[in-house]
């Protein structure tokens, strides 16, 4: 595993780790690995440019069903005559791409508006997170030249499902379940700034959303206006998205499949420890959205789950350097 500079953070029930890299590391660190995010510096498009690069023709990235899709930049917008989609110069700044001839815009905060703007960026992961496993995120990001306003955070939330909904009206708890928060607060509009930062899997998270989670309604944001028209958003750009296992050795990590019954259950579990290698033994209990619900040693093989409301679970099961999971039903 590289050497970083760490701090952690508390957010609801889980540590998260973030720390800054020099570009330089930034790259090294994914030589070796596989970058589980797609079309990372958005230079994919499933659509023709001829009508300048806009979100909807972005290939693998999607937008929940909520806020707005964010802003798609690619130099060759400008040479098909869309200069406000173009890079380096566009509708929100003048930003040469971190990586290639793109990025994404993503807006945090809209002013005294009573539409949802926030952006949501979405994508489907190469694969399906280890449990037990600790993940590295990167990112670059630049602070959009006309953008009048600032927020502090930018949140990662990795779940099994595609989110349907966001922010408010939602059944994920953004600002409590985001594994990853990146503080935006130092961000500037001149260059690309790196962040990073890690967390470990429940298991099985196969999305992951990028955006202002911890005040949807009104963030917690700073004006600077630095511009004599600037936009009444906080928009950032981000480019160059990494997401790969931390540690080299990952791969020794053995995944092994968990007996639970009955399941679908209702009221206890019993778990079959005979094909577990021992104790003490560790027990997460996630939901579809990817909360963990439930955490802790494991006393004895039951385990009441008559509290837990209907719907489809995962048990993650740590022993002796073992992972075991089991997909659990409930149904009341």
């Amino acid at each position: 595993m590289y050497h970083r500079l760490t701090m952690d953070l508390f957010s609801g029930h889980r540590m998260v780790r973030l720390f800054v890299v020099p570009a330089s590391l930034a790259v090294a660190i994914g030589l070796n690995a596989q970058n589980l995010i797609p079309n990372p510096s958005f230079e994919e498009m499933d659509g023709s440019c001829e009508g300048g690069a806009y979100y909807g023709i972005l290939a693998d990235w999607v937008s929940p069903n909520c806020g707005g899709p964010g802003g798609y930049f690619h130099s060759c917008s400008g040479a098909n005559g869309f200069p406000n989609a173009n890079v380096p110069v566009n509708l929100w700044g003048a930003q040469d791409a971190a990586e290639g001839s793109a990025y994404l815009g993503i807006t945090t905060y809209q002013h005294n508006s009573p539409l949802l703007l926030q952006s949501y960026p979405t994508v489907a992961l190469e694969q399906a997170l280890i449990a037990g496993v600790e993940y590295c995120m990167s990112i670059r990001i630049n602070l959009a030249g006309r953008s009048a306003y600032r927020t502090r955070n930018l949140s990662v939330i990795f779940s099994w499902l595609y989110p349907s909904a966001c922010g408010g009206n939602d059944t994920i708890n953004w600002p409590t379940e985001a594994q990853i928060v990146f503080n935006t607060e130092a961000i500037d509009t001149t260059d690309w700034t790196v962040l990073a930062g890690s967390f470990t899997a429940i298991g099985g998270e196969q999305y992951l959303t990028m955006g202002d989670f911890i005040g949807f309604a009104n963030p917690d944001t700073v004006f600077h206006g630095v511009t004599s028209a600037p936009v009444q958003r906080a928009v950032f750009f981000i480019d160059d998205l990494s997401l790969l296992a931390c540690d080299a050795g990952v791969s020794d990590i053995t995944r092994h499949p968990l007996n639970v019954y009955p399941n679908p259950a209702s009221d206890r579990i019993t778990i079959d420890l005979a094909q577990v290698n021992g104790p003490p033994y560790e027990y997460f209990l996630s939901d579809a959205a990817g909360r963990t619900v439930r955490s802790g040693s494991l006393a004895s093989s039951s385990l009441d789950v008559k509290p837990l409301a209907s719907g489809i679970y995962q048990l993650v099961l740590r022993s002796k350097g073992a992972v075991h999971t089991s997909r659990l039903v409930i149904q009341h």
